[in-house]
């Protein structure tokens, strides 16, 4: 885990990570995307980190553009919106106007950025079943 603080536009992931190869989760300011898919982009690049990071599905915007230069994958979530968590409430907060996809920094090498589909129902399922196992052990 990267805190606030620490700046994971500054930490080096490989190090955060304990030297461990794996995968990154980030969910970045909506306002200002742009760094962290650079970011993601030269920590892929150089370490055996991968990277998935949750975005809005936006594909006119300049750092989508950017993204699928180095990124390995695009997964357009369908069949629904996400709804957020607000961390001081940790109540859902619906409302959200776009629909979301993760863009993935695999952490070995890249032919071609590709383009899938998970569903969001899908997708909240798994997310429960890792949160079960996590709370058993």
């Amino acid at each position: 885990f990267i805190s606030q603080e620490q700046n994971t536009l500054t930490t080096s992931w490989p190090e955060a990570m304990g030297y461990a190869s794996g995968y990154v989760w980030l969910n970045p300011p909506y306002s200002n995307i742009s760094p962290f898919v650079k970011k993601a982009a030269t920590e892929n690049k150089f370490s055996s980190v991968g990277c998935v990071m949750l975005l809005p599905a936006d594909t006119s915007v300049g750092w989508f553009h950017e993204a699928i230069q180095t990124a390995s994958e695009v997964r357009f979530i369908t069949a629904g919106r996400l709804a957020f968590i607000n961390p001081l409430t940790e109540k859902t907060v619906s409302g959200n106007n776009k629909g979301s996809m993760l863009i993935i920094w695999h952490p070995y090498p890249r032919t071609h950025c590709r383009f899938t589909t998970v569903d969001r129902g899908e997708l909240m399922a798994f997310g429960s079943r890792i949160l079960a196992r996590r709370e058993a052990a």
